[in-house]
């Protein structure tokens, strides 16, 4: 896989890695009541997230697209 924005930002976005991030996050923390908590909705947490990481580089990507001009003289 190549190198693009989009294609590492698509990596990121994986689930696995989403996974793996969490559980690196999470060792040595297992006994402590938000992450047990947390962990009992695992997937629709995870899923959450990159929803909402999705949609947060889709509309920079419609600002950083977008042309400024600069407001008239009155």
């Amino acid at each position: 896989m190549g190198k693009t924005p989009n294609q590492l930002f698509q990596r990121i976005l994986a689930f696995d890695n989403l996974f793996e991030a969490w559980r690196k996050a999470a060792r040595g923390k297992r006994s402590s009541r938000a992450v047990t908590s947390f962990e009992d909705r695992l997937a629709d947490h995870l899923l959450e997230l990159q929803a909402v990481l999705a949609g947060a580089v889709g509309s920079q990507a419609a600002m950083s697209n977008s042309t400024l001009q600069s407001p008239s003289a009155a």
